[in-house]
């Protein structure tokens, strides 16, 4: 699900390159945004498999400086990896870099879901920190809570809540409200938001999150970023055959096999299988009072660090 709001890796390597601390802040916002969309491929929602402790992703995208050079010294990988480090809480932990832009972002979530009567509300508890290393500046930054709404009927995903973003060393900070929609009439995924240098007015923000995005600047100069318009980068995924057995297409195939030839009863059989394989393993661990030890990430103070991050 995060590898998905991915698919402008364009918009987070030109970050760095922006000249000015309100210009690169500004880029920060225009990407957290547009990762939302990006996220979201289906128009109906569908339900997800109930992710494994020690299920692992990676997959990378190549961005080309320029579009009639791609040979090697012009492109620019960013590679995305993430495990799950929790079961109960459910905890994903994953990270992002792009070595020749000296960009990383990590994050460890978990995620809380709260069924109610006509909808399931799920919520990501955690941080996400963009650091730019050559500039020194981090960025902190939260999500918004998901809604999986009709689900009796056809369900649909809205985004709700205030989030915010900040960065220390620079003083300038942005917050963002997700507005749910009204139940009997308005537009849904509308946006509003400030970007601030302190406590100075910088950007207002309006909008639609998966469509049109509208940034004012406090001097009236108006730009407008249509979502859809923008190019989605395909992912890279290693083949089945060169992947570790715990990694997220390997570990399932056999499920999203029979799912693709419609052989549910096969299906319910192989996830029945890597459930009670799971279970078997936290019993082990319970028995012996010991942890889940990380693949790719560490427990440092309660939080999951990657074990190999950009110097």
């Amino acid at each position: 699900m995060f590898a998905d709001c991915m698919r402008h890796p364009d918009f987070l390597v030109r970050i760095p390159d922006c000249e000015t601390p309100e210009a690169r802040m500004l880029a920060v916002v225009q990407w957290y945004l547009t990762s939302f969309h990006a996220g979201r491929e289906a128009t109906v929602a569908k339900k997800p498999y109930n992710p494994i402790i020690g299920e692992m992703f990676r997959c990378s995208w190549n961005l080309s400086e320029n579009s009639d050079n791609e040979s090697i010294e012009n492109v620019y990988k960013v590679t995305y990896v993430s495990e799950q480090v929790s079961h109960h809480p459910p905890i994903s932990a994953f990270y992002v870099e792009c070595p020749k832009k000296k960009i990383a972002l990590s994050a460890h979530l978990c995620i809380k879901s709260n069924f109610l009567t006509s909808y399931i509300a799920v919520s990501f508890v955690g941080e996400v920190t963009l650091h730019l290393l050559t500039l020194g500046e981090t960025y902190i930054f939260t999500l918004p809570c998901a809604y999986l709404r009709c689900i009796l009927t056809v369900p649909w995903i809205e985004l709700g809540g205030r989030v915010s973003i900040n960065c220390s060393s620079t003083g300038y900070n942005a917050s963002v409200t997700f507005q749910t929609k009204p139940q009997q009439s308005g537009t849904p995924h509308k946006v509003t938001g400030e970007i601030k240098h302190i406590d100075d007015l910088v950007y207002r923000i309006s909008g639609e999150w998966n469509n049109i995005l509208q940034f004012t600047s406090c001097d009236g100069n108006i730009e407008i970023l249509n979502v859809q318009e923008l190019k989605r980068y395909r992912k890279h995924v290693r083949p089945l055959d060169q992947q570790d057995m715990f990694e997220s297409r390997n570990l399932w195939q056999h499920v999203t096999k029979a799912l693709l030839e419609e052989n549910f009863e096969k299906a319910a059989a192989e996830k029945q299988k890597l459930e009670e394989q799971q279970r078997e393993e936290e019993k082990k661990r319970l028995e012996s009072g010991t942890e889940y030890c990380g693949k790719l990430f560490f427990k440092e103070n309660s939080i999951w660090k990657y074990k190999y991050p950009l110097p």
